[in-house]
């Protein structure tokens, strides 16, 4: 009999290297295999939730220029150990019609926004939503677009077209496993590209901000990853990406980061937050 020693403390502890019987060692197979089952059963994969993206207002009928827009995407915190809450996104359209009409406005978001808002000429007006129709292909928890529709008169003159609502953001959870909790990345899609079908004043501007809560503390910082979001830009087919460089305030307690473009603006808008290793 060959023997070795565990030191514990002080005192040697003797064990023994002793084969057990066939059958006992059968019997020592069959209940791990029978654990190790149980194990991979109940292992589940890592949470991933898509969302649809949110669009411009697609262009409505009659003259009308759009002069500005003003886009904010406001999220009232950066978390990477819990789900990300929904985002408000405010669209401000500054726009010239050149006679009095009543236009009829529609715009994609998720089916799953809330607290959809609209505002034309000053006024609030009805959303109408339209979901889209169930197919026999999608996926359980598959968010799909939908359509809101508003209208309403538009004297002549310079008026505010106003959309808000509450987007939720697609998610990615990674390091998921029994000794670790998972974590999370959340992204925002946003497209442009209908704004480009509108006339556009020669001096239009776009002018976007990103604000996300507040940041992390010295503490926080210290001891845990660092957080942030990153912006980038891409063209319609997705084959061009790049990151949009933003102005951002280093001592300000809170992320809000700023951008402006002229008539040549990107496509497509990705907001992706999360740590900072894993989005840049």
């Amino acid at each position: 009999m060959k023997s070795s020693v565990l030191f514990f403390g002080r005192q040697p502890f003797f064990y023994s290297r002793v084969r057990p019987p066939a059958a006992l060692r059968s019997g020592i197979l069959i209940l791990l295999l029978a654990a190790s089952s149980s194990v991979l059963a109940n292992m589940r994969g890592p949470q991933f939730l898509n969302t649809s993206a949110a669009a411009n207002l697609q262009k409505p009928g009659g003259q009308v220029v759009v002069q500005k827009e003003n886009l904010t995407f406001s999220c009232t915190r950066i978390q990477i150990d819990a789900p990300l809450d929904p985002c408000t996104i405010r669209a401000v359209y500054t726009v010239q019609a050149f006679r009095s009409s009543t236009i009829s406005l529609q715009f994609v978001l998720s089916e799953r926004a809330t607290q959809i808002k609209a505002r034309l000429a000053g006024q609030s007006r009805p959303i109408q939503l339209q979901l889209p129709a169930s197919d026999q292909h999608d996926r359980p928890g598959m968010d799909r677009q939908a359509t809101a529709i508003f209208q309403g008169p538009l004297p002549a003159g310079t008026h505010e077209i106003v959309v808000e609502y509450r987007q939720p953001v697609g998610l990615q959870e990674y390091g998921y496993g029994y000794f670790s909790d998972g974590k999370f990345t959340a992204w925002l899609d946003f497209e442009l590209w209908p704004l480009k079908e509108w006339q556009l004043a020669p001096d239009f501007q776009l002018e976007l901000t990103v604000h996300a809560g507040v940041k992390p503390g010295w503490w926080q910082r210290l001891t845990a990853p660092a957080t942030g979001l990153v912006v980038y830009q891409s063209t319609r087919d997705a084959q061009q990406q790049q990151t949009v460089s933003m102005q951002s305030d280093p001592a300000a307690p809170y992320y809000w980061y700023t951008k402006t473009w002229d008539r040549n603006f990107p496509d497509r808008l990705r907001i992706v937050m999360g740590e900072l290793e894993r989005i840049q």
